[in-house]
């Protein structure tokens, strides 16, 4: 018989990933929506190609510039926002 726990199989790294950018694109919209004119417009989330591969750098990337956004945006409006 199968625990409880084996029917759960591990998230993979892509979609913790995606979990977390989609609860910190959540948390722009929510807490800095001024913010939010910007996903849209942000370099790394524009593909060059037909038909781009997203990959588990790709998100990464992603990740790391929403981060970016806030920090950017923080140092230029004096202090911390309400926390992440």
């Amino acid at each position: 018989m199968k625990s409880s726990n084996e029917n759960f199989e591990e998230k993979t790294p892509i979609q913790i990933l995606n979990e977390q950018i989609l609860a910190k694109t959540l948390w722009i919209r929510k807490n800095e929506p001024e913010l939010s004119k910007f996903l849209t417009e942000m370099p790394v989330s524009i593909p060059t190609e037909e038909n781009p591969t997203i990959d588990q750098k790709n998100l990464s990337d992603y990740l790391d510039s929403l981060n970016q956004l806030i920090e950017n945006y923080r140092k230029e409006h004096g202090g911390v926002s309400k926390s992440i």
